[in-house]
């Protein structure tokens, strides 16, 4: 675990998410399963870190999304961010895994496993219960809703 700083390189909204890009840092790489903790100047979080579920883009820096009502929904290209991290025990998919299911009641930490397993060309499907509501994905991700069972 290191303290970093990661600079704002562009912002997006991807559906009801918003998606920010970092551009590459000195810090280390999180894994999948692995949370960093951010702080800002913004005036909202003054002194409380923020959790962040980041993954590696393609073009070598960190990503990760954000809900509207985030308390850092508001950062700006441009803006630094003070981390700390990768906190955590990570973890790494089997290299024989073809395909894997996530089955959640909302994804927004488990967007870093998602895109690694999309990276590694796997199967992806994701179970939502019956009326969550539906994030945007890309093309590749099967996407099942229904009743969530012990079985």
């Amino acid at each position: 675990m290191r303290q970093f700083t990661l600079r704002v390189a562009e912002i997006a909204t991807f559906g009801r998410q918003i998606h920010v890009r970092c551009d590459p840092g000195p810090g280390p790489l999180p894994a999948p399963g692995q949370v960093c903790l951010a702080l800002t100047a913004s005036p909202a979080q003054p002194f409380v870190r923020v959790a962040l579920y980041p993954w590696v883009g393609p073009l070598g820096g960190l990503e990760f999304f954000l809900d509207p009502a985030h308390p850092y929904s508001t950062l700006e290209p441009g803006s630094l961010l003070d981390v700390i991290g990768p906190c955590g025990r990570g973890f790494n998919l089997s290299p024989r895994a073809a395909h894997l299911l996530l089955a959640a009641s909302s994804l927004e930490r488990l967007y870093p496993l998602l895109y690694s397993a999309l990276e590694r060309r796997l199967a992806v499907t994701v179970m939502l219960p019956e009326g969550a509501r539906l994030p945007d994905l890309p093309p590749a991700v099967e996407i099942q809703c229904g009743a969530l069972t012990a079985d």
